[in-house]
């Protein structure tokens, strides 16, 4: 099996002798969206293949929001509730991303009153 990195692929063709291409994306990542990529075999005679394409489909799931309410204290408050004139905290830690991405920025809105 030969490895390389996405780098490597995005800079040109890449030629090997190994039937399996591993490729690694440890800093530059491929994009959303579809990717053609294709290959060409040559055989001993020195003939070459028509390309055989195949199209791959890079997608990006939206992160999930996980809200939890903590008294002042820190305690979790599992009903939810608070006394008149008493603060709270909104903890949004265990908010995650399905891909494994960074959570890079929390976004706290007071929704209006139905």
């Amino acid at each position: 099996m030969t490895e390389i990195t996405l780098e490597k692929l995005l800079a040109g063709t890449v030629k090997t002798t190994d039937p399996t291409l591993t490729i690694s994306m440890p800093d530059k990542k491929l994009n959303p969206g579809e990717h053609v990529l294709s290959l060409a075999v040559v055989d001993s005679g020195g003939n070459t293949s028509e390309k055989q394409l195949i199209k791959i489909v890079v997608v990006d799931r939206n992160p999930v929001a996980i809200i939890d309410m903590r008294n002042l204290d820190g305690a979790i408050n599992q009903k939810k509730t608070t006394t008149f004139g008493q603060g709270f905290i909104l903890d949004g830690k265990r908010s995650t991303d399905p891909d494994g991405q960074e959570i890079k920025q929390y976004i706290w809105t007071l929704e209006p009153q139905t």
